[in-house]
């Protein structure tokens, strides 16, 4: 599925070929997968776990919203940023 993060500043990352994601809704972590009921939630500060195979990338976001639709996540945040690890 494809995963994009964009804050007011930037597009922050965006893949196409994600498995999973997991971020911090405002009532606790939501897991997404490919076929997801679409939903419109917000977000709150914390971590952003994209997974990819085996490989997991991070993301600290500020708050904002995430929306679902159709195979596709896009995360409106207040903040974000990439982990360097």
């Amino acid at each position: 599925m494809k995963v994009t993060v964009t804050t007011p500043e930037a597009v922050v990352f965006e893949d196409d070929r994600v498995d999973m994601v997991v971020v911090p809704g405002a009532v606790g972590q939501l897991g997404i997968l490919r076929g997801h009921t679409p939903l419109i939630s917000n977000l709150a500060a914390g971590e952003i776990e994209v997974r990819k195979g085996q490989e997991r990338k991070y993301l600290a976001v500020g708050g904002g919203l995430v929306e679902v639709l159709e195979n596709r996540v896009t995360i409106l945040a207040d903040t974000a940023e990439v982990s360097s690890q």
